[in-house]
């Protein structure tokens, strides 16, 4: 009977030396990850990478009577509703402003009139600082489009 090489193998296997030195390049940056955070589930598409791409390294290092078990890689895998969006990237303006409580309705009215604006304020005593995050307008902003 052949052995199945799951999840929990290869996470043994990650914490041997010997067995990171045989992968190939581009899956060192992913061990280093791994072993900085192993129980972060922001592994899983490293995972699925070393489980697609290492077979050969997976074999060697757990025998030839090994096998990957097909049934983890594809729970691994993500499914279409958990599929990632992709953020729109567009321009913010930050501006901040340091005055007295009493300048601020002034100041703030010299802001354009047009844009979206998140505003977060602090105060000490008299003094205040407001941070004001300027978005375009919603027409100018792309949205992505989803498949």
């Amino acid at each position: 009977m052949k052995k199945k090489i799951g999840l929990m193998e290869v996470k043994e296997a990650l914490k041997d030396g010997r067995f990171r030195d045989t992968l190939p390049l581009e899956l060192r940056d992913g061990v280093a990850k791994y072993l900085q955070n192993p129980n972060c589930p922001c592994n899983m598409p490293f995972f699925r990478k070393l489980l697609t791409t290492a077979k050969k390294e997976l074999r060697e290092y757990f025998g030839s009577d090994s096998e990957i078990n097909e049934e983890e890689v594809k729970e691994a895998m993500p499914s279409l509703s958990q599929k990632e969006v992709p953020i729109p990237e567009y321009e913010v303006n930050h501006t901040v402003i340091n005055c007295h409580v009493n300048d601020l309705a002034k100041q703030l009215a010299q802001l354009p009139k047009n844009t979206p604006k998140q505003i977060a304020l602090a105060r000490y005593q008299d003094e205040i600082t407001c941070v004001v995050s300027e978005y375009p307008p919603p027409r100018a902003m792309k949205r992505p489009m989803l498949n």
